[in-house]
């Protein structure tokens, strides 16, 4: 993307894409600079679409849905897709039928029993770095550990976990590599399908067998729906964890003062976790497209054209979080949209919280000191913001 040049007429965003190198490395200034001059942006990127920044703003087009709908796509460019992403591309009232289907793996109530199972799987990572003096963070540790736990959640049998992890890896290989992360989608769709059929009339409550035996007003989901949930759930579990996580690690191995803190204070850690969510959380933005003509801040934005909903943002506009910019580990209230908000809010953001309070307490606790390395440089994931790489020091 090219450096904003200093009018106001909204040329500068023109080039404007979240995914940019330049935007992924610091996006804050040109955010803010949106939010202060253009509220509602233009870009002619990806066949032209409008940006909302602010807060209330993007609050109120999430929630929405009758003008702001999903089910055209909320992924700018379109996603290669083995399936379609449900409930993601879906609008109330199927939407809402198909949450209800999913809800109830991810209560408070329904994951207190898989802490443990969240806890076992990062130590089984971690003990593979006892005694080490080096280590790269993200890919030996909130990798695995994010996939491996996602899998366990989902239902996939603890044999097939390490193929899960090695298929998360194409993600995140630098330099990327296309065809590779089409081959792990393909042979993960292969699995998951396989998965589906088995358990089709097979008894149990894990949330692959609730997709495979799903109904929705007495009629059984097709085969493209349930496809198409079970994809998106993994596809989306993983990553969402894999970015904030290693986020999250990446600030607390450059400021030891504040990891520090939260090892020998590990109640800090949810309140920690919401502020890393904030600052720098999973999902820059989805995209919606207007069913009717919207009048907003002196724009007249057409029924068919496309919006960017920048999640990032908003959780960054000043007029609710005050020194937005600032990591405050105990910030109160914090009312950010890192997993998005209303309808579509993300259904799995109570797993999210959970494996990132996880991964942190038991990475603080078995290894209560780490640094960045010098010697090796880290390296922003290359599709959205969060590190691939994370050389520390370890001791």
């Amino acid at each position: 993307m090219s450096a904003p040049n200093s009018n106001t007429d909204g040329s500068f965003a023109a080039d404007f894409h979240y995914t940019d190198p330049d935007c992924l490395r610091n996006p804050w200034d040109l955010y803010t600079r949106l939010q202060l001059d253009q509220p509602v942006a233009r870009s002619e990127r990806h066949g032209g679409y409008w940006i909302l920044t602010r807060y209330a703003d993007v609050v109120r087009a999430a929630c929405d849905t009758a003008t702001f709908a999903s089910a055209p796509g909320v992924v700018l460019p379109a996603y290669a897709s083995p399936a379609p992403l449900l409930p993601f591309e879906a609008d109330p009232p199927r939407h809402t039928k198909y949450r209800m289907l999913l809800m109830p793996h991810f209560t408070r109530a329904a994951l207190a029993p898989f802490e443990p199972v969240a806890q076992a799987i990062a130590d089984s990572w971690l003990e593979q770095l006892s005694g080490r003096d080096r280590c790269d963070l993200v890919t030996e540790y909130v990798l695995p550990f994010a996939a491996s736990t996602f899998a366990a959640h989902l239902g996939v049998p603890e044999a097939d976990w390490p193929r899960t992890v090695e298929w998360a890896r194409a993600f995140v290989q630098l330099p990327p590599d296309a065809r590779r992360v089409r081959d792990a989608l393909g042979a993960f769709d292969s699995y998951l399908a396989a998965q589906l059929q088995l358990r089709a009339d097979a008894p149990g409550r894990d949330l692959l067998t609730s997709i495979a035996t799903a109904s929705i007003d007495g009629e059984p989901l097709t085969a493209t729906e349930r496809h198409g949930l079970a994809f998106t759930l993994i596809a989306a579990g993983i990553e969402t964890t894999l970015l904030a996580l290693g986020s999250a690690v990446a600030y607390l191995a450059g400021y030891p003062v504040a990891q520090q803190q939260l090892a020998t204070e590990p109640a800090r850690i949810p309140a920690a976790v919401e502020e890393f969510l904030r600052s720098d959380g999973p999902a820059a933005g989805h995209v919606r497209t207007l069913t009717r003509d919207v009048d907003l801040h002196g724009q007249r934005l057409r029924a068919g054209e496309r919006v960017l909903l920048l999640w990032a943002a908003a959780s960054h506009d000043r007029n609710v979080f005050a020194d937005p910019g600032a990591v405050r580990l105990g910030r109160s209230p914090n009312r950010h949209v890192a997993f998005g908000v209303g309808p579509h809010r993300c259904i799995g953001a109570p797993l999210a919280r959970l494996e990132m309070q996880v991964g942190l307490e038991r990475l603080l606790a078995r290894q209560p000191r780490f640094t960045l390395d010098p010697s090796e440089p880290t390296v922003a994931y290359h599709a959205a913001r969060g590190p691939a790489r994370l050389p520390v020091i370890l001791g």
